[in-house]
């Protein structure tokens, strides 16, 4: 495979690897989803805990624990986004430049268009 061909966004290389960082990135939320739902759960379990054995200091330890499984969870998520966004903003400059060298080749076109024409009017060039 060429380099250019590697930088074509159609590639089939490009699209693997954006799909590869999208299950990434669903995979960070799923994993915060549920740090979410089992902090819940067992912070219920604490207080149950703590009514019965009057222990208040029992309830942090379950709340410090997930806000810090979540919060890596997060800063993964927030990673892998932003090099998400770089990927495609990489792309993009590749996408941009090939829009400008044809935007400058119509350019050219036109202006060449225009020319022919004032010639063919004006009898510089004959059209028979």
């Amino acid at each position: 495979m060429t380099q250019e061909s590697a930088l074509d966004p159609e590639s089939s290389a490009v699209r693997t690897h954006l799909n590869i960082m999208q299950g990434v990135i669903q995979r960070m939320a799923e994993n915060s989803r549920a740090c979410k739902f089992w902090c819940v759960t067992i912070a219920s379990a604490t207080l149950v805990l703590v009514a019965r054995t009057e222990r208040p200091e029992y309830a942090l330890i379950p709340s410090a624990l997930f806000f810090i499984l979540d919060a890596y969870y997060l800063a993964l998520e927030r990673r892998f986004r932003s090099s998400y966004s770089t990927f495609l903003n990489e792309k993009t400059v590749v996408i941009d430049a090939a829009i400008a060298g044809t935007s400058r080749l119509i350019d050219l076109v036109q202006q060449y268009r225009a020319s022919l024409i004032h010639h063919v009017v004006t009898g510089k060039r004959d059209v028979r």
